[in-house]
């Protein structure tokens, strides 16, 4: 396998790992009947990962060029890690607030570190097949949702018998050691590594933070929120 591609494969695992944050809604009701709060005040948590992930993802992409991918892959999937290990904490002992810290503020921030850098790094080796590679990427995101609620959650579950809190604490775990191993591969290419004109083209990794990336921030976090709120109304309604 080129290097190109073992860096599209890991850049797509790594996006798997953190795209397990839209399992949420197969976590809302588990925490609210365990902690005793309620659904808005549970889906908040989710909702303000989101919106760290906007905010966080626009400063990351400007200064990639400067930190480069791998670090900003590693320390976001570090602290996404460790909001799960929080949210753990927080489940067990019945605090809200650290919920919001761990999960919602420390996670939010590192999947928005980590989020853009695969992507971005990608996009810059590809100069030929470019749509197929970063869409494969993406694709891996989406994909995390559906590994985490069907499979990963479920089957720690079962192994700490039902027990929620030591499910975040083990997967909380499992991101610490796997995203920063997977997020080491991630690198830009030299110069003499792919076609100059693709090293103009990374360059507009800066251009991220602008109004067009903003506005489609703040729409994509208005969308999830409306989502947790039908979602809500429809369990009220039950």
């Amino acid at each position: 396998m080129s290097k190109k591609w073992q860096i599209a494969v890991t850049g797509t695992f790594t996006h798997l790992l953190l795209g397990t944050v839209y399992a949420w809604s197969y976590f809302q009701n588990l925490i609210t009947e365990s902690a005793g709060w309620n659904n808005t005040q549970t889906a908040w948590a989710f909702s303000l990962s989101i919106c760290m992930l906007g905010v966080t993802a626009a400063w990351a992409g400007n200064r990639m060029p400067v930190y480069g991918p791998r670090k900003l892959a590693m320390l976001g999937g570090a602290l996404y890690a460790l909001g799960y290990l929080i949210s753990g904490f927080a489940l067990a002992n019945r605090s809200l607030v650290l919920l919001y810290l761990g999960f919602g503020i420390i996670g939010g921030i590192g999947l928005g570190l980590a989020y853009v850098t695969p992507v971005a790094t990608v996009s810059a080796w590809f100069t030929k097949k470019q749509g197929l590679a970063t869409g494969m990427v993406v694709m891996g995101f989406g994909f995390g949702a559906l590994v985490m609620s069907k499979l990963l959650a479920p089957l720690f579950l079962q192994l700490s018998d039902g027990n929620l809190s030591t499910m975040f604490y083990t997967v909380g775990t499992l991101m610490i050691v796997l995203i920063p191993v997977l997020a080491s591969f991630l690198q830009l290419p030299k110069p003499d590594e792919v076609h100059e004109k693709m090293q103009e083209k990374i360059s507009v990794a800066r251009y991220i933070n602008g109004k067009p990336f903003i506005i489609v921030s703040i729409s994509s976090f208005t969308r999830h929120t409306e989502n947790a709120d039908a979602c809500r109304y429809r369990l009220l309604r039950q």
